[in-house]
């Protein structure tokens, strides 16, 4: 019996271990970028013009949304499907 518990203790810790180490990657992946303004001016000038069409698309679809609600917007399926689509199309 003990080295059921011990076992079960171990998984356990396994487990917190690679939840708290996702957590972290996840964290990562979404700070926001440190890059300046300037950075990213000379960045956008190498952007072909349709990137930068669809990012204004995307930005201007969020307004929309959140002008619709000033607490928390209620998503249509519409809406999640062009804020995927513009989205996938405007790289980072």
């Amino acid at each position: 019996m003990p080295n059921v518990n011990a076992a079960d203790f171990l998984v356990r810790c396994v487990i917190a271990w690679l939840s708290e180490l996702l957590n972290k990657i996840v964290k990562g992946l979404l700070r926001p970028s440190s890059s300046s303004i300037l950075i990213g001016s000379l960045v956008d000038l190498s952007r072909s013009k349709a990137d930068l069409i669809s990012e204004n698309a995307l930005l201007r679809h969020q307004l929309a949304l959140l002008k619709r609600q000033s607490k928390r917007p209620m998503l249509k399926p519409a809406d999640r499907l062009s804020l995927l689509l513009l989205a996938k199309v405007t790289r980072r």
